[in-house]
């Protein structure tokens, strides 16, 4: 259940504190469009993310500027787009196949696995790197459009989720990367053009609670908030009018796929 709860916990900060990157995030697919996707891949889908999956099937990013909800600004990327870079990549690996099969051993390139899925991309708008999940072993590895050979990555989708809600609850504690808001959108600093004219302001959950009314219901930490410049585009902050999150779909099939995948753990 670790992967739904960390997810989870990252669509709920978004409902309460960035309600424009929470209604850029796609409602979940159900089953058969999960189904639909294996068989176009010929490989089974993870659980932990078929779970994800089944909570939210992609991020849209804020007011057409491609922010996403992930470190760094990355995007889960929608089904469609899971798909078609798939079959980009398996399409390279098939050009490298045909010169590898001149090539020493030692000297033959792998760009693409048959078992890597594609899951995140740099933005919604930008498909030319981002991070694929290996369904062979469990862990992440970095994608391009150059088709670089990818290099190590130690986060499974279950740790890199957990260090991504950690991040939000915590940004005093956060390394990687850091979270603000610009309006009522999430963005990640070390997506954030230090050339544009942000005002970086350092606030407490209270104070920014009472100054900006953006914040309720989050946990008493310090807080990184960007106030976008009057000059610039205007975001529309939207609220969720419903009582409960519309992402939230801790019942039915993820809560199932979950429990087989905790029950697999054990």
């Amino acid at each position: 259940m670790r992967e739904l709860a960390d997810a989870c916990r990252i669509t709920g900060w978004l409902q309460r504190n960035a309600p424009d990157s929470y209604a850029a995030l796609r409602a979940g697919a159900g089953s058969a469009a999960i189904g639909a996707l294996e068989g176009d891949l010929g490989i089974e889908i993870p659980v932990e993310l078929r779970v994800l999956w089944q909570l939210t099937a992609g991020d849209d990013g804020v007011n057409g500027w491609g922010w996403g909800c992930l470190p760094g600004g990355e995007t889960l990327m929608p089904l469609d787009a899971v798909a078609a870079i798939y079959r980009q990549k398996m399409d390279a690996q098939a050009h490298e196949d045909a010169h590898n099969a001149g090539r020493p051993e030692y000297d033959r390139i792998t760009v693409w696995k048959a078992t890597w899925i594609p899951v995140v991309s740099h933005g919604a708008a930008d498909r030319t790197s981002g991070l694929h999940l290996d369904a062979a072993t469990g862990y992440l590895g970095d994608w391009s459009r150059h088709n670089n050979v990818p290099g190590e990555q130690l986060d499974t989708l279950v740790t890199y989720l957990e260090e991504a809600a950690d991040m939000l609850q915590a940004p005093a504690l956060a390394t990687r990367d850091k979270p603000g808001l610009v309006g009522g959108a999430l963005v990640w600093l070390s997506r954030v053009d230090p050339a544009l004219p942000h005002d970086v302001i350092a606030l407490s959950v209270a104070g920014a609670e009472a100054a900006e009314g953006v914040l309720a219901g989050c946990a008493a930490s310090p807080l990184v908030i960007i106030h976008t410049p009057l000059h610039t585009s205007p975001m529309n902050p939207t609220s969720c009018s419903s009582s409960s999150c519309r992402h939230s779909t801790c019942l039915g099939d993820a809560q199932h796929d979950a429990a087989v995948l905790a029950k697999g753990r054990r």
